[in-house]
């Protein structure tokens, strides 16, 4: 939890005493007496990479979306915990990933699965201290990563793209099938290729913190 735009005001948190509470499976968050505000960090499940068959492309996955920010709390709020995307297998486009969410009071997006040319949109529409990294597209391009939380996979040849970071690493396309993203990690996968497989994106988590 290290990023350039989360870091300061992490270590202000800390500095103060925050308590906090992190969630790697889906659960509810108990609202002390007293505490109206809360800071949360989401991160959404990762999505899968797409396969290629025979001669054409395929694209690695984005990985989930990583979301920082404060949220005015009145009672206890159910956390979702967004799941991987499904592996893919025999050829086609990946799956997204899930949405981790904050009751509805903030959510961080599923990454979106890779399809067989090219990332799915070009550019993250930015939320408030929201990060996602787009996967390689089929053009020699790894995924992309994110300073201080995780490494975009590698491509594998010049029409095999890798998969995106997230809260932790993408993983490598490959010319056979690629692995499963961590649990947790909110990480694409990279492209498998010629009819194989790809792996399973990386389930998301979710951190809250507050002052008592």
């Amino acid at each position: 939890m290290s990023s350039t735009l989360i870091a300061p005001i992490y270590g202000e948190l800390m500095n103060k005493g925050a308590k906090s509470e992190e969630f790697l499976s889906s659960g509810t968050w108990t609202r002390p007496r007293g505490v109206n505000w809360v800071w949360v960090l989401l991160v959404g499940g990762g999505g899968s990479g797409s396969v290629s068959v025979g001669s054409t492309n395929a694209a690695g996955a984005h990985g989930g979306e990583i979301v920082f920010l404060p949220v005015r709390v009145t009672g206890d709020v159910t956390v979702t915990i967004g799941a991987g995307g499904a592996s893919k297998s025999g050829g086609g486009y990946g799956n997204d990933g899930g949405d981790t969410t904050f009751g509805s009071l903030a959510t961080a997006r599923g990454g979106l699965g890779g399809n067989n040319t090219s990332a799915r949109f070009s550019a993250a529409p930015w939320a408030f201290c929201g990060l996602m990294a787009k996967g390689g597209d089929s053009s020699n391009n790894g995924g992309e990563s994110i300073p201080g939380f995780g490494n975009g996979g590698a491509n594998a040849n010049s029409s095999l793209g890798g998969g995106g970071a997230s809260g932790g690493d993408g993983t490598d396309a490959s010319t056979t099938s690629s692995s499963n993203a961590a649990d947790n990690s909110g990480g694409g996968t990279g492209a498998g290729g010629n009819g194989n497989s790809s792996g399973a994106g990386g389930s998301g988590r979710a951190y809250v913190f507050w002052m008592e």
